[in-house]
């Protein structure tokens, strides 16, 4: 189970008498294989202020916690991770980090039994509804629906930036658009039909637990108003809003690319939200197949016959490629998920 560790970290600009009120809010995961010490010294690079590391707090879902933080304090941002905080702000914003990296971690022996529960079997019977489980389907609709937000409006950008590309205009500076040739697609139903003896000897049988994962009830109309939404909501709008009136200048392009970039800060938090209403449910379900007018989570043991087509790939290769096409090419786009030239906090303000 991949429990995102990290560090946030807090950085401040100092002048000739102190720190300022500008701070970077940022994160470092310990599968970077770096300290906050490291990646300030980077963040140091082109700044023409000293920068000092102000506090640091380890955590669990590092990236949730990040954007949470980022959420909570959005009125404040002055330009991606940096806001301007009042020294009284600024301690309330290291207290609150604290704070989420304890509820966190609190969370792990959820996840864990929830995790086990996904290897057994459930029986048909369905658990009686609770208010706490009401509760958790409440939240796993709402991240779900700022997940739905999100990618609604990623979807559009991407449309809109490949259609300015096909008219010869520069996006480079925002995304990277590239063509791939079509992939090598096997056909299972041709393979069988040309060489059905290897199909017959190339068949694995396994049998597993059948698991699609908790299908959250969604038939009564909720408001669906949580944590992030409004700011999602908001910035999905302003995005669209700019997208639709032909913003197609480098600079428009470039605020743009900041809106999107405050966006998807905050898919860590939906996703993370998702992932911890899930494993309260499942924990509420227990072995049921599910609760009452709040989710169903089905667990079956499986007996399932497929091909084996990486041992057909390794060991028939003329076969394997014998059963093959290849498929359209197709245009990849890549929004930058950073902005390509740092924009100072100080300057930021001033404008």
């Amino acid at each position: 189970m991949e429990l995102g560790r990290g560090e946030i970290y807090f950085v401040t600009e100092q002048d000739g008498t102190g720190h300022t009120e500008f701070v970077k809010i940022g994160l470092v995961g310990d599968s970077e294989g770096r300290s906050s010490s490291a990646r300030m010294k980077e963040h140091q690079t082109g700044n023409p202020r000293p920068l000092q590391l102000l506090d640091i707090v380890e955590t669990v879902f590092v990236t949730s916690v990040e954007s949470r933080l980022h959420s909570e304090f959005a009125v404040r941002r002055v330009s991606g991770e940096w806001f301007r905080l009042d020294a009284p702000t600024l301690t309330a914003a290291v207290e609150r980090c604290k704070t989420l990296a304890v509820e966190y971690e609190r969370e792990i022996p959820i996840l864990e039994q929830a995790e086990r529960l996904s290897a057994i079997p459930s029986k048909p019977e369905l658990a009686e509804e609770t208010p706490e489980s009401q509760s958790w389907r409440e939240q796993h609709l709402v991240a779900s629906y700022g997940e739905s937000i999100l990618d609604g409006a990623t979807s559009r950008l991407k449309d809109y930036l490949k259609s300015l590309h096909a008219t010869g205009k520069d996006v480079s500076h925002v995304a990277r658009i590239s063509e791939r040739p079509g992939k090598l697609l096997f056909d299972s139903n041709v393979f069988r039909e040309r060489f059905p003896d290897l199909w017959a000897q190339c068949q694995i049988t396994r049998t597993k637990i059948s698991n699609s994962g908790v299908r959250v009830s969604s038939k009564d109309n909720l408001p669906l108003e949580g944590l992030g939404i409004a700011e999602a909501k908001a910035l999905s709008s302003k995005l669209i809003e700019g997208i639709d009136s032909a913003a197609s200048s480098q600079t428009a392009l470039s605020e743009l690319h900041d809106i999107y970039l405050d966006m998807i800060g905050l898919q860590p938090l939906f996703t993370e939200q998702k992932a911890q209403a899930g494993a309260h449910l499942k924990v509420l379900c227990g072995e049921h197949s599910g609760i009452v007018n709040v989710c169903t989570w089905k667990r079956s043991l499986k007996e399932e016959t497929t091909l084996d087509e990486a041992m057909i790939k390794d060991h028939h290769s003329d076969q394997y490629l014998a059963a093959t096409s290849i498929g359209a090419p197709s245009v990849v786009i890549n929004i930058h998920r950073r902005t390509r030239i740092a924009l100072q906090p100080s300057e930021s303000a001033e404008t």
